[in-house]
């Protein structure tokens, strides 16, 4: 796989990140895990993303945080919330954060 052939999953809940991880696998991408904001900021740093997963809670920050952090340092990468929470409200609160998509969770 080269560049950007990557997609990171950061989520707190390790079946929630193995689950998007085995459907990204599935599609031809190389997942990368993390249960951290923190963690995605050194794993961003090191390397280029075609996309970045972002559960929608983290132990670290809130989700409007890491969907600023997350849009700035990958450079615009798509990223997409999972959320535990199927609401018509929390995908809006998503959207209008900044996120490309909003996906239940897990997949």
């Amino acid at each position: 796989m080269g560049p950007g052939t990557s997609i990171l999953i950061v989520s707190c809940d390790a079946t929630s990140r193995d689950r998007v991880a085995e459907v990204v696998r599935r599609c031809g991408f190389q997942p990368v895990l993390c249960p951290t904001l923190s963690d995605a900021r050194a794993l961003i740093a090191r390397g280029l993303f075609q996309c970045v997963f972002c559960s929608d809670t983290l132990p670290d920050c809130n989700l409007a945080s890491a969907l600023e952090v997350l849009s700035a340092e990958t450079g615009g990468t798509p990223v997409i919330v999972l959320s535990h929470v199927a609401d018509w409200e929390a995908c809006l609160k998503a959207l209008n954060a900044g996120a490309f998509d909003y996906v239940a969770c897990p997949p």
